[in-house]
């Protein structure tokens, strides 16, 4: 998976949790986790990484479901990465992606439109809606 996002570290802010595990490898939605409801679609970033004469662009879509369910996956010329799957939650302009693999992912986004920017990212980060 091409992480796109800043993984969460114990530095940043307390979140409201947006998932509890269940099972083992299953998440479900806290019932209290704050969904900011502009952020629901199907969202795609484009990245292109060249060197010489080699160049390779990477396509990274999140799903947001309005029931707080995502899906997170990577396209590129040689095939679909392996769809990741998980619960997210955002307010106070912080988007908290929680997978079932336990790994998580938080960044602070402004929303334009169709388009959603990352302002804090390391690169220039944009992210259109493309449903």
């Amino acid at each position: 998976m091409d992480n796109v996002f800043r993984k969460a570290t114990q530095a940043d802010p307390a979140q409201a949790p947006a998932a509890s595990n269940q099972a083992a490898g299953q998440s479900s939605v806290h019932p209290d986790a704050a969904l900011d409801t502009r952020l629901v679609g199907h969202w795609r970033h484009t990245e292109i990484l060249g060197s010489g004469s080699f160049m390779r662009t990477i396509d990274t879509h999140c799903i947001l479901d309005g029931s707080g369910a995502m899906q997170w996956y990577s396209r590129t010329a040689s095939g679909i990465g392996e769809p990741q799957s998980g619960v997210w939650s955002a307010s106070n302009g912080t988007l908290n992606l929680n997978f079932a693999t336990g790994d998580r992912l938080a960044f602070v986004y402004v929303l334009e439109g169709a388009t959603m920017f990352c302002p804090r990212e390391g690169r220039y980060r944009l992210w259109t809606r493309i449903n």
